[in-house]
């Protein structure tokens, strides 16, 4: 029997039913939707992730300006790791020797291998636009049509060099051409064919 005014002790049993009474019956419940999830975890890892969150959802809207600030900051770390990177390469080399150890740990050997560096730094100046294909200063990235519109446009420039020449003969500037003589094109047989008296 309790007493009034002393505090009686709770089992194990009666301190998780207090815990759990609140929940059971509904007092404090509250929905939480998958998208809160998610923005809980990643507050946990990055406070910033909410609001990039926001900015992710806004975009897929149509509105691709909040994304301006994210997208210039991306750029502009993989420029600085790129350079960065450059650096390294420049302080070790493009090569260096490797050791090789037999089971016994003694160096048997020395093999050159290439700076493992060089395949990132390969995939970040792609991924900034700097190689020649993307450029199109190689000829493998130069457009077909722009060969074809060289080719239209020296056609063109004779023509009407040919055309001028042509006009300043029949205006009298310039001396017109004599006549071929036949017989020197007549000693070469598929030129004019063979000679009337053959």
């Amino acid at each position: 029997m309790e007493k009034p005014g002393v505090p009686r002790r709770l089992r194990a049993a009666g301190i998780k039913q207090r815990r759990h009474a609140g929940v059971k019956h509904g007092l404090r419940a509250e929905v939480v939707t998958p998208d809160e999830i998610v923005r809980y975890k990643l507050e946990r890892l990055d406070p910033d992730g909410p609001e990039i969150i926001d900015k992710y959802i806004k975009a897929q809207t149509g509105d691709l300006s909040v994304l301006d600030s994210q997208v210039a900051a991306g750029l502009a770390s993989t420029e600085i790791l790129r350079r960065k990177t450059v650096e390294r390469i420049a302080e070790r080399g493009v090569d260096f020797e490797e050791r090789i150890l037999n089971a016994e740990g003694l160096e048997v050997g020395r093999r050159v291998k290439a700076n493992p560096l060089l395949d990132h730094l390969k995939w970040m100046g792609e991924q900034q636009g700097y190689t020649a294909k993307q450029a199109q200063v190689s000829r493998e990235s130069r457009p077909r049509s722009m060969d074809d519109d060289e080719r239209v446009k020296q056609r063109l420039a004779h023509d009407e060099r040919c055309r001028a020449t042509t006009r300043l003969m029949m205006a009298g500037l310039i001396p017109m051409l004599p006549p071929p003589d036949l017989d020197i094109l007549r000693e070469d047989p598929e030129v004019l064919g063979p000679a009337e008296g053959d």
